[in-house]
C-alpha cells in the first residue's frame, strides 16, 4: 500500500494501479480516460455528465500541523488515516443542474444551474440523491 506522503509512490499508484488500467471502465462510466491528474470517468443521467477521479488506496496525514500560519483550533490534531480501498468521487461540486435533474428540487440561492447546489435540508436528501444516481 503507498504512503501518500511520498509523492512518486502516489503517482505510481494512480498510473499503475488504478481500475481503468486493464481497459475496463466501471459500468455505469459514460466516458473515461487518464490524463495528467490520474484515472477519470464521468456518468451521465438524463444529459448531464459529472466527471469522477480515481482515489487509490493508501495512507495519509489527516489534518493540519500545530505550525500551520492561520491554522483553526478544528483542524488538529494530525493523525494517519488508511484506505483499504480505493473509490471514486465527483471531481467538483455537484451541480444544480445534477442535483435538481436526479431529485427535482430546484431551491437554491444561486441562479445558475452550473452552480453548485447548496441547500440540503438533511443527510436523508443526500441519500435519496445517491440512490436515485
Amino acid at each position: 500500500m503507498a504512503d501518500f506522503s511520498n509523492l512518486f509512490d502516489v503517482i505510481t499508484m494512480i498510473v499503475h494501479n488504478h481500475p481503468l488500467r486493464q481497459g475496463t471502465p466501471p459500468l455505469w462510466a459514460s466516458e473515461w480516460g487518464q490524463d495528467a491528474l490520474g484515472p477519470w470517468t464521468a456518468f451521465e443521467v438524463e444529459g448531464v455528465a459529472q466527471v469522477m477521479r480515481w482515489i487509490p488506496p493508501g495512507k495519509f496525514l489527516m489534518g493540519s500541523p500545530d505550525s500551520e500560519p492561520v491554522r483553526s483550533r478544528n483542524e488538529g490534531p494530525q493523525y494517519r488515516v488508511t484506505l483499504s480501498h480505493g473509490y471514486w468521487i465527483f471531481d467538483s461540486p455537484c451541480t444544480r443542474e445534477l442535483w435538481q435533474t436526479v431529485t427535482g428540487n430546484h431551491k437554491s440561492n444561486f441562479s445558475g444551474l452550473k452552480h453548485p447546489f447548496e441547500i440540503v435540508d438533511s443527510w436523508d436528501d443526500y441519500g435519496q440523491f445517491i440512490e436515485a444516481a
